[in-house]
């Protein structure tokens, strides 16, 4: 997600006195498909793909859920909101969730 939009929802959710919540969903489906012997990850700068195990996936997802985090606790700071209950992950199977983080104005 673009850091204008975080920002644009971070302005206006301190506009409204209102809380600004992020949802960072993984996808199982992706994890379940790196299980497949043919299955390859492009990347942006190059056309041969690699192979890429559910586990390397797994700590894709959890490095840009934490940047994503990072980036709205920076922006939520600017903005003066306030933490809510902060990074939580949910999982059905034990390997990945969704990782929610609240912010609330003040």
């Amino acid at each position: 997600m673009s850091a204008g939009v975080l920002e644009g929802a971070a302005d206006l959710a301190g506009r409204l006195g209102a809380e600004l919540e992020t949802l960072f969903v993984e996808d199982i489906a992706l994890l379940q498909w790196t299980e497949l012997p043919f299955i390859r990850q492009v990347g942006l700068h190059g056309l041969a793909g690699t192979p890429v195990s559910p586990r390397e996936l797994e700590l894709q997802f959890r490095a840009l859920a934490a940047e994503a985090q990072r980036r709205l606790a920076a922006i939520a700071a600017l903005q003066q909101l306030g933490s809510g209950s902060g990074p939580t992950t949910n999982s059905s199977d034990g390997r990945s969730g969704s990782h929610a983080a609240r912010f609330l104005a003040r």
